[in-house]
Protein backbone atom coordinates (compact mmCIF):
# COMPACT_ATOMS: atom_id res chain seq x y z
CA UNK A 1 0.00 0.00 0.00
CA UNK A 2 3.17 2.08 0.91
CA UNK A 3 3.96 1.83 -2.82
CA UNK A 4 0.69 3.11 -3.80
CA UNK A 5 0.53 6.13 -1.57
CA UNK A 6 4.23 7.38 -2.83
CA UNK A 7 2.48 6.65 -6.54
CA UNK A 8 -0.36 8.51 -5.25
CA UNK A 9 1.98 11.68 -4.69
CA UNK A 10 3.44 11.05 -7.54
CA UNK A 11 0.31 10.89 -9.92
CA UNK A 12 -0.85 14.01 -8.55
CA UNK A 13 2.66 16.20 -8.67
CA UNK A 14 3.00 15.15 -12.79
CA UNK A 15 -1.10 15.34 -14.18
CA UNK A 16 -1.58 18.23 -12.88
CA UNK A 17 -5.24 17.46 -11.80
CA UNK A 18 -4.70 16.72 -8.12
CA UNK A 19 -6.43 13.22 -8.81
CA UNK A 20 -5.10 9.41 -8.92
CA UNK A 21 -7.05 6.25 -9.30
CA UNK A 22 -6.35 2.70 -9.15
CA UNK A 23 -7.56 -0.86 -9.23
CA UNK A 24 -6.56 -3.25 -6.30
CA UNK A 25 -6.94 -6.38 -5.09
CA UNK A 26 -5.61 -7.20 -1.16
CA UNK A 27 -5.08 -10.78 0.64
CA UNK A 28 -3.55 -10.57 4.24
CA UNK A 29 -3.11 -6.99 5.91
CA UNK A 30 -2.08 -3.49 4.77
CA UNK A 31 -0.41 -1.57 7.31
CA UNK A 32 -1.84 1.20 8.84
CA UNK A 33 -1.03 4.32 7.52
CA UNK A 34 -1.85 8.05 6.79
CA UNK A 35 -2.45 10.30 3.93
CA UNK A 36 -2.71 14.07 3.19
CA UNK A 37 -5.58 13.85 0.32
CA UNK A 38 -9.26 12.09 -0.03
CA UNK A 39 -9.42 8.52 -0.59
CA UNK A 40 -12.85 7.22 -1.84
CA UNK A 41 -12.88 3.05 -2.20
CA UNK A 42 -15.63 1.02 -3.81
CA UNK A 43 -15.75 -2.71 -2.35
CA UNK A 44 -16.42 -4.81 -5.52
CA UNK A 45 -16.07 -8.32 -4.11
CA UNK A 46 -14.51 -10.17 -0.56
CA UNK A 47 -13.91 -8.20 2.43
CA UNK A 48 -11.81 -7.32 4.92
CA UNK A 49 -11.73 -5.25 8.96
CA UNK A 50 -11.49 -1.63 8.33
CA UNK A 51 -9.67 0.11 10.77
CA UNK A 52 -10.21 3.49 11.12
CA UNK A 53 -8.12 5.20 14.07
CA UNK A 54 -9.72 3.11 16.78
CA UNK A 55 -12.56 1.63 15.52
CA UNK A 56 -13.00 -1.79 13.45
CA UNK A 57 -15.72 -2.79 10.91
CA UNK A 58 -16.47 -4.89 8.74
CA UNK A 59 -16.07 -3.43 5.28
CA UNK A 60 -18.62 -5.85 2.08
CA UNK A 61 -18.65 -5.86 -1.41
CA UNK A 62 -21.11 -2.75 -1.77
CA UNK A 63 -19.25 -0.94 0.30
CA UNK A 64 -18.25 2.95 -0.76
CA UNK A 65 -16.30 4.59 1.63
CA UNK A 66 -14.40 8.09 2.23
CA UNK A 67 -11.42 8.32 4.18
CA UNK A 68 -10.33 12.42 4.93
CA UNK A 69 -6.40 13.71 5.55
CA UNK A 70 -4.94 12.58 8.45
CA UNK A 71 -7.11 9.31 9.34
CA UNK A 72 -4.77 6.70 10.58
CA UNK A 73 -6.20 3.60 8.92
CA UNK A 74 -5.69 -0.14 7.76
CA UNK A 75 -7.65 -3.22 6.36
CA UNK A 76 -6.77 -6.21 8.00
CA UNK A 77 -7.87 -10.09 7.23
CA UNK A 78 -8.53 -9.00 3.48
CA UNK A 79 -10.00 -11.83 1.87
CA UNK A 80 -10.30 -12.08 -1.99
CA UNK A 81 -11.11 -7.93 -1.74
CA UNK A 82 -11.37 -6.42 -4.67
CA UNK A 83 -11.73 -2.67 -4.51
CA UNK A 84 -11.54 0.32 -7.15
CA UNK A 85 -10.08 3.42 -5.47
CA UNK A 86 -9.89 7.18 -6.38
CA UNK A 87 -7.51 9.27 -4.32
CA UNK A 88 -8.10 13.16 -4.58
CA UNK A 89 -6.23 16.40 -2.74
CA UNK A 90 -8.24 18.84 -0.47
CA UNK A 91 -8.03 21.39 -2.88
CA UNK A 92 -9.31 19.28 -5.52
CA UNK A 93 -12.35 18.81 -2.97
CA UNK A 94 -13.03 22.30 -1.59
CA UNK A 95 -13.81 23.39 -5.61
CA UNK A 96 -16.22 20.07 -6.11
CA UNK A 97 -17.66 21.19 -3.15
CA UNK A 98 -18.31 24.68 -4.60
CA UNK A 99 -19.45 23.53 -7.55
CA UNK A 100 -21.53 20.44 -6.49
CA UNK A 101 -23.05 21.96 -3.25
CA UNK A 102 -24.96 20.14 -0.73
CA UNK A 103 -22.17 17.70 0.53
CA UNK A 104 -22.42 16.65 4.37
CA UNK A 105 -19.41 16.90 4.93
CA UNK A 106 -18.01 19.81 3.65
CA UNK A 107 -16.42 21.41 6.28
CA UNK A 108 -13.85 20.17 9.00
CA UNK A 109 -12.62 18.07 7.05
CA UNK A 110 -9.30 16.64 8.51
CA UNK A 111 -11.30 15.71 11.61
CA UNK A 112 -13.91 13.93 10.14
CA UNK A 113 -12.66 10.39 9.49
CA UNK A 114 -14.64 7.52 7.58
CA UNK A 115 -17.91 8.43 5.60
CA UNK A 116 -19.86 5.06 4.38
CA UNK A 117 -22.54 4.21 2.44
CA UNK A 118 -23.84 0.63 1.23
CA UNK A 119 -24.71 0.54 -2.37
CA UNK A 120 -27.46 -0.78 -3.30
CA UNK A 121 -26.68 -3.44 -6.96
CA UNK A 122 -27.48 -1.20 -9.55
CA UNK A 123 -25.45 1.81 -7.59
CA UNK A 124 -22.45 0.00 -7.15
CA UNK A 125 -22.60 -1.00 -10.71
CA UNK A 126 -22.22 2.51 -11.44
CA UNK A 127 -19.75 4.05 -9.13
CA UNK A 128 -17.71 0.44 -10.89
CA UNK A 129 -18.28 1.95 -14.01
CA UNK A 130 -17.23 5.70 -12.67
CA UNK A 131 -14.26 4.54 -11.49
CA UNK A 132 -12.87 2.45 -14.38
CA UNK A 133 -13.66 5.32 -16.69
CA UNK A 134 -11.48 7.19 -14.02
CA UNK A 135 -8.82 4.81 -14.81
CA UNK A 136 -9.05 4.76 -18.49
CA UNK A 137 -9.16 8.65 -18.18
CA UNK A 138 -5.68 8.43 -16.06
CA UNK A 139 -4.17 5.51 -18.89
CA UNK A 140 -5.00 7.11 -21.85
CA UNK A 141 -5.13 10.63 -21.65
CA UNK A 142 -6.70 12.06 -24.74
CA UNK A 143 -7.66 15.41 -25.48
CA UNK A 144 -9.98 16.89 -22.75
CA UNK A 145 -8.61 14.03 -20.03
CA UNK A 146 -8.28 16.40 -16.91
CA UNK A 147 -11.47 18.03 -17.24
CA UNK A 148 -13.20 14.47 -17.81
CA UNK A 149 -11.47 13.15 -14.43
CA UNK A 150 -13.03 15.86 -12.17
CA UNK A 151 -15.99 15.43 -13.92
CA UNK A 152 -16.23 11.74 -12.75
CA UNK A 153 -14.87 12.46 -9.54
CA UNK A 154 -17.50 14.90 -8.94
CA UNK A 155 -20.15 12.42 -10.35
CA UNK A 156 -19.03 9.94 -7.55
CA UNK A 157 -19.62 12.61 -4.99
CA UNK A 158 -23.00 12.99 -6.29
CA UNK A 159 -23.71 9.66 -6.16
CA UNK A 160 -21.89 9.35 -2.37
CA UNK A 161 -24.60 12.20 -1.73
CA UNK A 162 -27.71 10.82 -2.48
CA UNK A 163 -26.92 7.13 -1.53
CA UNK A 164 -26.42 8.67 1.82
CA UNK A 165 -29.35 10.78 1.61
CA UNK A 166 -31.53 7.94 0.34
CA UNK A 167 -30.94 5.63 3.83
CA UNK A 168 -30.59 2.59 1.83
CA UNK A 169 -32.46 -0.21 3.98
CA UNK A 170 -30.81 0.60 6.71
CA UNK A 171 -32.23 -1.52 9.06
CA UNK A 172 -31.53 -4.61 6.96
CA UNK A 173 -28.33 -3.34 6.41
CA UNK A 174 -27.46 -3.27 9.86
CA UNK A 175 -28.81 -6.95 10.52
CA UNK A 176 -26.74 -7.99 7.75
CA UNK A 177 -23.52 -6.91 8.56
CA UNK A 178 -23.82 -8.26 12.01
CA UNK A 179 -24.92 -11.69 10.98
CA UNK A 180 -21.74 -11.37 9.03
CA UNK A 181 -20.17 -10.95 11.45
CA UNK A 182 -21.35 -13.40 13.21
CA UNK A 183 -20.82 -15.73 10.53
CA UNK A 184 -16.99 -14.88 10.39
CA UNK A 185 -16.63 -15.54 14.11
CA UNK A 186 -18.01 -18.38 14.67
CA UNK A 187 -15.82 -20.37 11.51
CA UNK A 188 -12.95 -18.17 12.80
CA UNK A 189 -13.52 -20.02 16.90
CA UNK A 190 -14.99 -23.54 15.12
CA UNK A 191 -12.65 -23.88 12.19
CA UNK A 192 -10.92 -26.78 13.45
CA UNK A 193 -13.63 -28.67 14.46
CA UNK A 194 -16.45 -30.47 12.21
CA UNK A 195 -18.74 -27.25 10.52
CA UNK A 196 -21.63 -27.53 8.71
CA UNK A 197 -24.21 -24.91 6.83
CA UNK A 198 -26.72 -25.27 10.24
CA UNK A 199 -23.74 -24.39 12.28
CA UNK A 200 -23.18 -21.90 11.07
CA UNK A 201 -26.94 -20.90 10.81
CA UNK A 202 -27.66 -21.41 14.12
CA UNK A 203 -24.76 -18.90 15.32
CA UNK A 204 -25.96 -15.80 12.94
CA UNK A 205 -29.52 -16.55 13.82
CA UNK A 206 -31.01 -17.25 10.73
CA UNK A 207 -31.63 -19.65 8.32
CA UNK A 208 -29.17 -21.78 6.36
CA UNK A 209 -30.18 -20.59 3.08
CA UNK A 210 -30.70 -16.97 4.24
CA UNK A 211 -27.39 -16.84 5.78
CA UNK A 212 -25.49 -18.27 2.58
CA UNK A 213 -27.30 -15.74 0.18
CA UNK A 214 -26.67 -12.57 2.62
CA UNK A 215 -22.93 -13.42 3.05
CA UNK A 216 -22.75 -14.13 -0.32
CA UNK A 217 -24.19 -10.76 -1.44
CA UNK A 218 -21.83 -8.93 1.36
CA UNK A 219 -18.49 -11.14 0.86
CA UNK A 220 -18.74 -12.29 -2.41
CA UNK A 221 -18.70 -15.72 -1.24
CA UNK A 222 -20.73 -18.12 1.18
CA UNK A 223 -20.34 -19.20 4.49
CA UNK A 224 -18.57 -22.47 3.61
CA UNK A 225 -16.46 -20.88 0.97
CA UNK A 226 -15.06 -18.87 3.50
CA UNK A 227 -14.75 -21.53 5.92
CA UNK A 228 -12.92 -23.65 3.39
CA UNK A 229 -11.09 -20.11 2.35
CA UNK A 230 -9.52 -20.01 6.19
CA UNK A 231 -9.03 -23.51 7.00
CA UNK A 232 -6.28 -23.65 4.12
CA UNK A 233 -4.86 -19.87 4.48
CA UNK A 234 -4.51 -21.23 7.99
CA UNK A 235 -2.58 -24.64 6.89
CA UNK A 236 -0.52 -22.59 4.55
CA UNK A 237 1.09 -21.19 7.52
CA UNK A 238 1.39 -24.17 9.53
CA UNK A 239 2.69 -25.99 6.71
CA UNK A 240 5.44 -23.17 6.11
CA UNK A 241 6.07 -22.13 9.60
CA UNK A 242 5.69 -24.96 11.80
CA UNK A 243 7.73 -28.71 12.41
CA UNK A 244 4.39 -30.76 11.23
CA UNK A 245 3.59 -33.29 8.85
CA UNK A 246 0.68 -32.62 6.07
CA UNK A 247 -1.68 -35.15 8.16
CA UNK A 248 -0.82 -33.15 11.21
CA UNK A 249 -2.15 -29.61 9.72
CA UNK A 250 -4.87 -31.24 7.84
CA UNK A 251 -5.92 -32.42 11.53
CA UNK A 252 -5.19 -29.10 12.98
CA UNK A 253 -7.39 -27.05 10.67
CA UNK A 254 -10.36 -29.77 10.83
CA UNK A 255 -9.97 -31.48 7.64
CA UNK A 256 -8.88 -34.77 8.84
CA UNK A 257 -9.08 -36.49 5.33
CA UNK A 258 -5.48 -35.92 3.82
CA UNK A 259 -7.52 -36.58 0.38
CA UNK A 260 -9.79 -33.81 0.56
CA UNK A 261 -7.58 -31.61 2.64
CA UNK A 262 -4.92 -31.87 -0.57
CA UNK A 263 -7.67 -30.98 -3.08
CA UNK A 264 -9.00 -28.03 -1.22
CA UNK A 265 -5.43 -26.61 -0.37
CA UNK A 266 -4.44 -27.06 -4.34
CA UNK A 267 -7.71 -25.77 -5.66
CA UNK A 268 -6.80 -22.67 -3.72
CA UNK A 269 -3.64 -22.29 -3.71
CA UNK A 270 -2.29 -23.91 -6.89
CA UNK A 271 0.02 -25.75 -5.49
CA UNK A 272 0.36 -29.11 -3.28
CA UNK A 273 0.66 -28.84 0.90
CA UNK A 274 3.89 -30.70 -0.07
CA UNK A 275 4.83 -28.34 -2.39
CA UNK A 276 3.96 -25.97 0.63
CA UNK A 277 6.29 -27.77 2.74
CA UNK A 278 9.30 -27.69 0.54
CA UNK A 279 9.15 -24.28 0.14
CA UNK A 280 10.78 -24.36 3.91
CA UNK A 281 11.55 -28.00 4.47
CA UNK A 282 10.54 -30.36 6.83
CA UNK A 283 8.64 -33.28 7.21
CA UNK A 284 6.00 -34.26 4.22
CA UNK A 285 4.74 -37.19 6.52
Amino acid sequence: MNGFLQNAREQFAENGVGIAASEDFFEGEIERHVHTYLEMRLIVSGYAQLICRKNVELALAGDLLILTPGVSHALHRCAGLSSQAVYFTKDVYENLCAFIGEIPFRTGIPALGLYRVRLGGGASCECVGLMERLNAEQAERKPGWRGQMRATLAELLVNFVRSRGEAVERTAQATATKQAYAVIQYIESHYAQPVTALNIAEAAGASADHVAKRFRQMAGMTPLEYLRAYRMRHALALLQAEELSVHEVAVQVGVPDISAFSKQFKGLFGFSPRQAKGMRGGREQ
